[in-house]
C-alpha cells in the first residue's frame, strides 16, 4: 500500500510540472551538523546515514519513510510543527530520534538498527542490512580518521 501512494504522489507530482529542486549538499551538511550539536551526537553518523541513502528530499520508501533520513510517518508525527519533505526539517526529525533512540538503546549500533527496522516492518531484512551497512561504513570512517585502519 505505501509503494502505491508513493508511486501515486511521483506521478503526481511529476504530472503538476512542479519541480523538486534538491538541496546543494552544503546546506544538507550545515543542517546535519546543526541538528547534532542540538541533539548532543557524532555529525559523522548522520553524514553516513545521509550519503549511503538511495533517496531525495521528496523519496517514501515501501515503509512510508520519506527523505534523507527515512523519516518514519510515526517519527514525522511527533513533530506536528515540522515537515519530513522539507530538509532542514526532516535532517532535524531525523537526527533527534536517532539520538532518542541511542539513549534508549545505550550503543549507536542497536540505535541504528532500530532506526532503520521498526517493528512490524514489511522490509525488515532490507532495512536490516541498510543499517548495518551504514554502522559499517561509519565505523570505517572512525577508524580511519584514527588512523586504526590499514591501508594495502
Amino acid at each position: 500500500r505505501s509503494s502505491a501512494i508513493a508511486m501515486l504522489a511521483e506521478h503526481v507530482i511529476f504530472e503538476s510540472g512542479f519541480i523538486l529542486d534538491e538541496e546543494p549538499y552544503d546546506n544538507i551538511s550545515k543542517y546535519i551538523d546543526e541538528s547534532c550539536v542540538s541533539a548532543g551526537i557524532d555529525p559523522l553518523l548522520v553524514h553516513t546515514i545521509v550519503s549511503s541513502a538511495e533517496s531525495s528530499a521528496y523519496s517514501i520508501d515501501l515503509n512510508g519513510a520519506i527523505g534523507y533520513m527515512y523519516v518514519k510517518p510515526t517519527t514525522a508525527r511527533a513533530y506536528p510543527d515540522r515537515d519530513p519533505f522539507f530538509t532542514e526539517d526532516n535532517i532535524y526529525m531525523g537526527v533527534h530520534h536517532l539520538s532518542e533512540l541511542i539513549a534508549e538503546k545505550g550503543n549507536i549500533e542497536a540505535a541504528v538498527e532500530k532506526y532503520f527496522t521498526p517493528d512490524n516492518s514489511p522490509t525488515g531484512a532490507v532495512n536490516s542490512a541498510r543499517a548495518a551497512n551504514v554502522y559499517k561504513a561509519y565505523i570505517g570512517i572512525l577508524a580511519d580518521l584514527s588512523g586504526e585502519r590499514h591501508h594495502p
